[in-house]
């Protein structure tokens, strides 16, 4: 499929690359298969993309998406329930198939599923008796098993994302993951109204 775009935004898509891009195959409706995006990428002057899929991970399917288009698709993964959850195992064979990017919970994140209705489309496909993941405890501390996937993040320096779980989980996420020495951290979409991101959270986030 081939799209026009006016002159300002080609200039932005040269040598760019795209790390949070949805494509199909999805259980939701997506307007390009993989390798369609990656032949628009690279027809427009993309550096790269990064394919994600909030319910499998994609490294695999990138790897055949850069064969076919003769173009760099990476993947990822997101720890959602499909996954495992905070799967520290699913990490490790993501990062080993060549996944740049792991996102803590998105649609599976138990403040997301609590608040699915806020995001229609997305809700779909989460049921009623799904019981969300949280990155805390019950005294508000991190899970364990997140330490061991902070660490499986560094040596396979991937970028840490911070998904779909509330902000103070992810603040707390955040500072752990630098102490463990994730270099790549990644606030994802602090400006959607479901994850209410202030000016002042941002900053905050960034220290």
């Amino acid at each position: 499929m081939k799209f026009r775009f006016e002159k300002r935004v080609l200039a932005l898509l040269e040598g760019s690359i795209d790390i949070h891009i949805h494509s199909a195959p999805d259980v939701y409706p997506r307007l390009l298969n993989d390798v369609e995006l990656a032949l628009s990428a690279k027809e427009n002057g993309m550096r790269a993309i990064l394919i994600k899929n909030h319910y499998f991970e994609t490294a695999s399917r990138a790897q055949i998406a850069t064969d076919l288009a003769d173009f760099p698709v990476f993947g990822g993964i997101a720890l959602n329930l499909t996954n495992g959850g905070l799967n520290r195992h699913a990490v490790k064979m993501a990062l080993k198939l060549g996944a740049k990017q792991v996102w803590m919970p998105t649609v599976h994140a138990d403040y997301f599923v609590k608040n699915k209705s806020h995001v229609a489309n997305l809700a779909t496909e989460i049921g009623a008796d799904v019981e969300g993941v949280s990155l805390v405890k019950a005294d508000g501390a991190l899970k364990d098993e997140l330490y061991e996937i902070f660490d499986i993040i560094k040596e396979g320096d991937a970028i840490f994302a911070t998904g779909h779980v509330t902000k103070e989980e992810a603040k707390l996420a955040v500072r752990e993951a630098a102490k463990r020495g994730v270099r790549k951290i990644l606030v994802t979409h602090p400006a959607a109204t479901f994850v209410h991101y202030s000016v002042d959270d941002m900053k905050e986030i960034l220290d």
